[in-house]
């Protein structure tokens, strides 16, 4: 009987120990308006082991941080209600969130546009149309580093 109780105990551990590390898997939102790309990144990104949120739009994207704290958000540029610039205002603007990790995810990113985006609060940028891989190892980035430097 005594073995047995402490078998018991060893297993009621590893059970604690397996919730614990699934409370640790990275947690990504995605913010965008158009379902075709919450689709694709979240496919990518599913497949690569993260716990997936989607918003589609700024508001929600909020509202969704009063409830999670990801490690990342993708956040779209353009978007109906309120885009990703003031989004992203209003996250650095939040001492609780203001240390997440945020890229932006547009399609009207060019180039010269990536100083813009980082003078407004984005960590970085990944243009759409999403390419697999490049979005894969930004990500895993991104996860690696977890939290914003202090600007």
């Amino acid at each position: 009987k005594h073995s047995d109780g402490k078998l018991i105990a060893e297993t009621k551990a590893e059970l604690h120990e397996d919730e614990d590390s699934q409370n640790n898997i990275p947690k990504i939102l995605i913010v965008d308006d158009d379902k075709d790309t919450l689709y694709t990144v979240g496919e990518i990104l599913t497949n690569q082991g993260y716990k997936l949120y989607y918003a589609n739009n700024g508001l929600e994207c909020l509202a969704q941080l009063e409830i999670i704290k990801p490690a990342l958000i993708l956040l779209d540029i353009m978007m109906p209600e309120m885009d990703g610039f003031e989004t992203i205002k209003k996250i650095r603007a939040n001492e609780s969130l203001k240390h997440i990790i945020v890229y932006a995810l547009t399609a009207h990113a060019m180039l010269d546009d990536k100083h813009i985006i980082e003078e407004t609060g984005f960590d970085d940028l990944i243009t759409k149309p999403v390419e697999n891989t490049t979005m894969q190892l930004k990500v895993k980035q991104a996860i690696i580093n977890k939290k914003r430097k202090p600007v």
